[in-house]
């Protein structure tokens, strides 16, 4: 039987109304989520035909709720949920309702540690996959999306379409905690295309020829993070939070980077 969740009040939102699941196997599975009965209960009613669920990183997913007598479930794009962020049995998750049929998601791992969110991906072309408020996609690119202030919104959205390459390519805008944690995680929809069998470590260069070797960690699902050496490269280049990065996939295990400055 899945596994019930415990409805709880997370301590900074006093108030609003909360539920917090554990992961079981059933709902891997199963590949949907039920909704704890006593949260339903309660609060039924503020659900749609959609749920919208906001991470800490201002990734937006809209996942499918499919009511029953006495059931709410969580079904449709679940499973490219559990995928993206790599949740396994015991992982747990804390949903706080910020307004209808919206909630705030936090995703705990096995260690109760609150996970290093992957970086967002975009929808694709026909709207599947996950959402995001400025996600776009242009010819092998993936622009990752993100809930910004509109000066930076359109700016990241002009780089990304006025950048011509014919090499498959994806771009990053820098958070505090890729520079914080010395990682960048790679798209998944572009891993699992572009790189299906790759070396440990991947080159990644400039324009005028400099080069680090990045170290490749490959996770659960088949995430790739860029690991040892980020921390050298963007040191050596200055990057702060707000700039961007468009990493073209040029050769086997060989990146170039172009860099958009705040």
């Amino acid at each position: 039987m899945e596994k019930k969740g415990v409805e709880d009040v997370h301590p900074q939102q006093v108030g609003q109304p909360s539920f917090c699941i554990f992961i079981s196997k059933h709902t891997l599975q199963s590949k949907k989520l039920m909704v704890p009965a006593k949260f339903v209960d309660k609060h039924g009613d503020v659900f749609s035909k959609e749920a919208t669920l906001i991470l800490p990183n201002d990734n937006i997913w809209k996942v499918g709720a499919t009511k029953l007598e006495h059931e709410i479930w969580l079904e449709r794009k679940w499973d490219e949920f559990v995928e993206h962020f790599s949740l396994l049995e015991w992982h747990f998750l804390t949903f706080i309702l910020k307004c209808k049929s919206t909630f705030e998601v936090r995703i705990f791992d096995r260690t109760a540690c609150e996970i290093l969110y992957p970086t967002p991906i975009t929808a694709n072309a026909n709207g599947n996959g996950s959402s995001s408020q400025t996600s776009t996609k242009c010819n092998k690119g993936y622009y990752m999306g993100f809930r910004v202030a509109d000066k930076e919104r359109k700016r990241m959205i002009h780089s990304s379409k006025n950048f011509n390459t014919k090499f498959p390519h994806f771009s990053v805008l820098l958070r505090k905690y890729h520079l914080q944690y010395h990682i960048v995680t790679v798209p998944l929809r572009f891993a699992k295309q572009y790189m299906g069998v790759v070396a440990e470590e991947v080159k990644v260069i400039v324009e005028g020829g400099r080069e680090w070797s990045v170290k490749v960690n490959r996770k659960q699902q088949g995430n790739l993070n860029l690991g040892r050496g980020w921390l050298k490269f963007h040191s050596e280049n200055n990057l702060k939070a707000g700039d961007s990065c468009i990493f073209e996939l040029v050769d086997k295990n060989i990146f170039k980077v172009t860099m958009h400055r705040a």
